[in-house]
């Protein structure tokens, strides 16, 4: 979870300049929400197949699935789409914290 913070982090210039300049506190928030959940996703698969390629394939997918979903990039986010995409990504990704991966033996 902490990774996944620096990780939305990290795409604070992207959202600034980029990704969504007219709207870019939502981009921010929008990166950082679903950067620490996505995160809890690679972490399971990590700890899954111990190979550090399998999430790296998976972090490429992601990316090139972002961007062609996106139309444009600088298309301001509406507080609507930021709070669909949250919900939406919650649902995927937060049940994967509750497997046994990450339980304490």
């Amino acid at each position: 979870i902490i990774l996944g913070f620096i990780w939305g982090i990290w795409h604070l210039p992207l959202c600034f300049m980029l990704y969504s300049p007219s709207t870019p506190i939502y981009c921010v928030i929008s990166h950082i929400g679903y950067c620490i959940l996505i995160s809890i996703f690679f972490g399971f698969v990590y700890m899954k197949t111990r190979n550090l390629w399998s999430v790296i394939i998976i972090h490429l997918i992601n990316n090139s699935i972002f961007i062609d979903a996106s139309s444009a990039y600088g298309k301001p986010i509406s507080l609507k789409d930021l709070i669909l995409s949250l919900i939406f990504c919650t649902i995927v990704f937060l049940p994967f914290l509750f497997t046994k991966e990450y339980k304490g033996k």
